[in-house]
């Protein structure tokens, strides 16, 4: 989502426009830690989106990469310092993916993890 986008925008990664995604979308884990902690190898998820993250060196210098789709290389991704996460699927509209990954938010504050 716009968030995502925003974030690794604001880190130097690039932002391109694509032809629209919408609807399920199969994702693949990379790194299942963080937000994405126990989704398994590959997970379901709702997307609605004409822009994505780029991969780039400004983007992996800063962001770890969770997790890629076969139309969007950056789906997922965990800042490698600071408690910053960045999806850009739509969680709230996946299920029961959505419900882990708030399980998984949650933990992480709760413990106080980056």
């Amino acid at each position: 989502g716009y968030g995502h986008e925003a974030l690794a925008s604001a880190w130097g990664a690039k932002i391109v426009t694509r032809e629209k995604t919408e609807g399920e979308q199969t994702i693949k884990t990379r790194d299942p830690k963080g937000v994405i902690h126990n989704l398994g190898l590959f997970f379901m998820a709702f997307e609605s989106h004409t822009e994505q993250v780029t991969k780039n060196r400004k983007l992996t210098r800063h962001f770890d990469i969770l997790a890629a789709s076969k139309g969007c290389p950056v789906e997922v991704i965990q800042h490698r310092k600071r408690p910053l996460w960045g999806v850009q699927f739509h969680p709230e509209k996946s299920f029961p993916e959505g419900r882990q990954i708030a399980e998984n938010l949650a933990r992480i504050i709760a413990k106080g993890e980056p």
